[in-house]
């Protein structure tokens, strides 16, 4: 249940004691509205009957603690917060699970603390090769990284901060964009790009005085606010003639030319925030799409939210009458699979007046199209793979042909083709989401009789 909705007002977020049920809390969540059980007395939560016994399951958020004191509060978090922080750093979030069962007159209560821990998924945009960008692109809050080349970016193209990263400092990577020694400071936390090719400015933007796009790099007025400042790529020299800033920063993975296997992180180096060759768990995520049918639809169609056809087949639309959504709709699955030796095509469309579709979207083996039809939103991911066990020579795309927003954002094995209006906001439920976090037992306990506190 925590692997597909581990979000923490589906189980009574506030920390008002006594916390009372609400009417989004999901129906694990343990201030839901009593109910008997079998032959267990009655009581709040989820009720599971089997021809073994009855057992019923309750889960409840248990939010940072105020303070260190507060440890030990059955309403808080077991784990103190760093100093000065109000979230732990990488987002997890803490639940305590009371199951009570009962089997041939005997009865037994497990409790247990369990915690959600980051896959380090990338939650950005990435591509492992190329991305294009044009038009009149916004993009918000979410940086953009590439294997290959970023082109088309201009100067007020990407604002904000990044959500998800702040100034990319993390495990992998020590060398944060803050530890710079450039002369202007950038915005702590800014949003910018990364690519282990080249980065390519087009000339133009709000509030830019102008670009060089014949060097490739921005006219020395705005170098010290954004090329290897809050944007990096795996260039060591400029062409055309202009200086290099200095330190110069290169973008570039582990165990490459630039970082070699087996040695530290270079001084002159900065990296993924993420883990860059990591996927989302496709196994994982079509079984959660196949339990997602619709309240009475029996059997798992076509039309549900697992899809699985040949790519010469035709376009797979995702729409309002193909994505059944869930509650919350940030934990909604769906998964298209195409097979045989062709990739096929999504079109994801946003129905007419809204709202947006929400969840994760998983495409194997095939390109991804966003439309401006009708709403034209989607909140939450997109995710574009390859099967490993039937690699196909041809380049995947994900193409944005429109004035479409991702609030969230897209990694595709492949190019992304992003034009028109674009505002991807990331928000902290990207974690919660199916497939971007693991669940582990941090303490556990078990008891025989009818109160255990």
């Amino acid at each position: 249940q925590l692997l597909v909705n581990s979000f923490p007002n589906q189980y009574n977020d506030p920390t008002a004691t006594p916390l009372s049920p609400e009417a989004t809390n999901s129906p694990w969540a343990y201030n839901t509205g009593s109910a008997t059980c079998g032959s267990l007395s009655a009581g709040p939560g989820r009720c599971i009957t089997t021809p073994e016994g009855d057992v019923r399951v309750t889960i409840k958020y248990l939010p940072p603690p105020p303070t260190a004191a507060d440890r030990t509060n059955a309403n808080f978090a077991p784990e103190a917060l760093p100093s000065g922080a109000s979230d732990y750093k990488d987002k997890r979030d803490y639940f305590q699970i009371e199951t009570d069962g009962v089997f041939s007159g005997a009865r037994r209560k497990i409790q247990a603390i369990l915690v959600t821990e980051d896959l380090n998924l990338p939650k950005a945009y990435f591509a492992t090769d190329d991305i294009e960008l044009a038009g009149g692109l916004t993009v918000t809050d979410v940086s953009l990284f590439a294997r290959g080349d970023i082109t088309g970016i201009k100067c007020g193209t990407v604002t904000g901060i990044d959500k998800a990263y702040g100034d990319w400092f993390s495990a992998t990577n020590d060398k944060s964009r803050i530890d710079s020694t450039r002369t202007s400071a950038v915005d702590p936390g800014a949003a910018g790009l990364g690519a282990e090719g080249e980065i390519d400015y087009a000339s133009g933007g709000p509030g830019c005085s102008g670009f060089n796009n014949n060097d490739q790099k921005q006219a020395p007025a705005e170098a010290d606010d954004l090329y290897k400042k809050r944007d990096f790529d795996g260039l060591t020299s400029f062409p055309g003639g202009l200086s290099a800033p200095s330190p110069n920063y290169r973008f570039c993975a582990k165990n490459t030319a630039c970082w070699p296997s087996g040695t530290a992180q270079p001084a002159g180096v900065i990296t993924y925030p993420f883990d860059g060759g990591a996927n989302l768990n496709a196994d994982f995520l079509r079984s959660v799409a196949e339990q997602q049918v619709r309240t009475g639809a029996g059997p798992v169609t076509s039309r549900d939210n697992y899809i699985e056809q040949p790519g010469s087949g035709p376009t797979v639309d995702v729409n309002a009458s193909t994505f059944n959504q869930q509650a919350p709709a940030l934990s909604s699955v769906m998964v298209v699979k195409f097979t045989g030796s062709s990739r096929g095509t999504v079109d994801i469309v946003s129905p007419a007046g809204g709202p947006c579709l929400s969840g994760t979207v998983l495409v194997i083996n095939g390109d991804v199209n966003t439309s401006n039809a009708g709403a034209a939103c989607f909140d939450g991911v997109l995710a574009i793979q390859r099967d490993p066990t039937n690699p196909l020579a041809a380049t995947l795309t994900y193409k944005n042909t429109g004035d479409f927003t991702l609030n969230g954002f897209a990694n595709i094995d492949g190019k992304m083709q992003i034009r028109g209006g674009v505002g991807p906001i990331l928000t902290d439920d990207v974690l919660n989401q199916p497939g971007y976090h693991d669940v582990k037992t941090w303490s556990w306990r078990e008891c025989y009789k009818e109160a255990c506190n």
